[in-house]
């Protein structure tokens, strides 16, 4: 990953995360930006705003809350968090056993000691399927990771598979009984409720082949189909 200062920012990270600090003035601030990321998997997106560092050497971004369905992805996703909770170069070294031999030292056992640590990641973490967990407990975990903050960014990837140009080639087209067609609504739906002041969408070049609007038009008018729902503080 490629290194560049940006005011008062050292960046280590993918060009997505440098794009958006560069353009930004929040990082005058100390407090770390929250982030949410939707459709997660094993924490891609993640890591690269984990990464990105203020020049004092601590983080620009913390993962507030990562959404993903399948078990093996959320249990990296998990691990990860565990890790993020300690100082650069104080995790403990049952981390680094469990990584090389997860056999040999247990995650229960790694966690055991470290309780606070352990009980973050897990509320960072949540195993939930996106679509089919009810809007109003997808939207309170959201707010009670945000903690209030008014500054914080949406990031994410629905599922490319349906949309992607080889599955497409596979199955002749694109299926629309697949359900993974419209989960990019679920990401929608969170932009219309929370308001996010940045988002980050990630997606295939199938994905604006799917709809003869240029994507971002396209998005943009499923979103204003919605109705509007007000954000808390305007309730």
């Amino acid at each position: 990953m490629n290194s560049a200062d940006r005011g008062s920012v050292t960046f280590r990270n993918p060009p997505v995360a440098t794009t958006l600090a560069a353009t930004s003035n929040w990082y005058c601030a100390p407090v770390a930006i929250p982030v949410i990321d939707l459709f997660a998997g094993p924490g891609g997106l993640s890591e690269g705003f984990a990464a990105c560092q203020l020049r004092t050497g601590g983080p620009a971004f913390r993962i507030a809350l990562s959404i993903e369905k399948d078990a093996v992805a959320h249990r990296t996703l998990e691990l990860r968090a565990f890790f993020r909770q300690f100082e650069p170069g104080h995790a403990p070294d049952a981390y680094y056993s469990h990584v090389r031999d997860p056999r040999g030292v247990s995650r229960d056992t790694l966690f055991a000691p470290h309780a606070r640590q352990s009980n973050q990641a897990r509320a960072e973490a949540w195993n939930a399927e996106l679509g089919a967990i009810p809007d109003k407990q997808i939207d309170e975990r959201i707010r009670s990771a945000l903690k209030g903050a008014d500054t914080w960014v949406l990031i994410g990837g629905p599922p490319c598979q349906a949309y992607s140009l080889v599955g497409r080639s596979r199955r002749g087209g694109i299926d629309p009984g697949d359900h993974r067609v419209h989960l990019y609504r679920e990401y929608l739906r969170i932009l219309a409720e929370h308001h996010p002041p940045f988002f980050v969408m990630e997606n295939v070049t199938g994905r604006s082949a799917h709809s003869r609007l240029p994507l971002s038009a396209h998005m943009l008018r499923k979103s204003n189909d919605r109705e509007h729902r007000p954000r808390e503080s305007e309730r």
